[in-house]
């Protein structure tokens, strides 16, 4: 009897989809100016207000470090608070100068001719340009949208460019381990 060789090839594909349990935004403040103190001051008003709104929205510190979690750890969900963290990077400044050019054209003489003179000036021209970028984390998705849009809506009255830079949807710590679970094979 001859043996021949018996190969067993086996392949598959598994995918879930599961809704975000979890929000982060990171969120840009910036302002320019001729006057360093003064685009320091814009920015630094409008973070003030926007750490107050995240205040109110996130649990008191206490709560959340008050638990032994670890440095890196996502701090626990607090019912009645729609936002999990929050956070705010250091102001960023740099200045950079250029020449400006200033061009006024009046007319040569009254006598009514078509004549015009043209007077060019150039000057040296310092802007200052401050910047933070902010980051919260939002589990209750209404409240999440009320921010942005006040957010966006700040921007537009103040002058100031604010913006969203990235959004990021999220499984919690929990609901990974679930996923994890389920997905464990059984031996």
């Amino acid at each position: 009897m001859s043996t021949s060789e018996v190969s067993i090839n086996v392949s598959g594909e598994f995918s879930q989809r599961l809704r975000p349990e979890l929000c982060e935004v990171s969120f840009g403040v910036s302002a320019d100016s001729t006057d360093a103190n003064e685009a320091v001051q814009k920015v630094t008003l409008t973070t003030n207000k926007l750490s107050s709104m995240l205040k109110e929205l996130a649990p008191p510190k206490a709560e959340v470090t008050g638990s032994d979690l670890a440095l890196d750890a996502e701090p626990p969900i607090v019912d009645g608070f729609p936002v999990t963290k929050w956070s705010t990077q250091r102001i960023n400044k740099h200045s950079s100068t250029q020449q400006v050019t200033d061009s006024t054209t009046q007319p040569a003489d009254t006598t009514g001719m078509a004549r015009f003179s043209t007077t060019t000036t150039y000057r040296q021209e310092t802007r200052h340009y401050v910047s933070t970028t902010m980051r919260a984390t939002f589990h209750d998705f209404s409240k999440l949208e009320e921010f942005v849009s006040a957010i966006m809506v700040s921007e537009r009255a103040s002058g100031l460019n604010r913006g969203l830079s990235r959004t990021l949807w999220l499984l919690s710590t929990s609901g990974r381990r679930c996923l994890e679970l389920r997905e464990a094979p059984e031996l």
